[in-house]
């Protein structure tokens, strides 16, 4: 179970994004998309076991599992066709969205130059660095290079 489910109880509840008028049209709110993805190393030594492990943590039973345990939805088409899948508002509100989403391509520089900056603004600004400021460093933090 959600820990918000179970914080909010029968008022929990969960829909895709709404739509809203703009210029005299209805426009759909997108949003971001993404996936998990479980890949094998051509160059590994023990590919057959990666292999192995892949298809272990991406089967039917292991989803289920994931499901039940971590109330995530399952990645697995059967797993996630199920009813009790089908029944969690936040699951079938996401599925609804998906539609209306972009995939996400973000590299590795994205989150931690994303992170300093939500901090920043969150405890409001303390240092009062121009706005400009925290917007360039955001920038240049998720364009630097990974390699070094």
């Amino acid at each position: 179970m959600f820990a918000i489910q179970e914080a909010w109880g029968k008022n929990y509840g969960a829909c895709k994004l709404p739509t809203y008028t703009c210029n005299g049209q209805q426009i759909q709110m997108a949003s971001f998309k993404g996936y998990k993805m479980f890949g094998v190393n051509a160059y590994s030594k023990h590919q057959a076991w990666a292999h192995k492990f892949a298809d272990w943590i991406t089967n039917e039973q292991n989803q289920i599992l994931r499901f039940e345990d971590r109330s995530q939805g399952p990645t697995n088409v059967v797993a996630a066709a199920s009813d009790a899948v089908g029944r969690v508002p936040a699951i079938v509100a996401v599925i609804e969205q998906s539609q209306y989403g972009v995939l996400q391509r973000v590299g590795n520089s994205y989150w931690s130059p994303c992170t300093t900056f939500a901090d920043t603004i969150a405890a409001g600004n303390p240092d009062n660095m121009p706005l400009q400021d925290l917007m360039d460093r955001l920038v240049k933090g998720i364009t630097a290079s990974v390699v070094q």
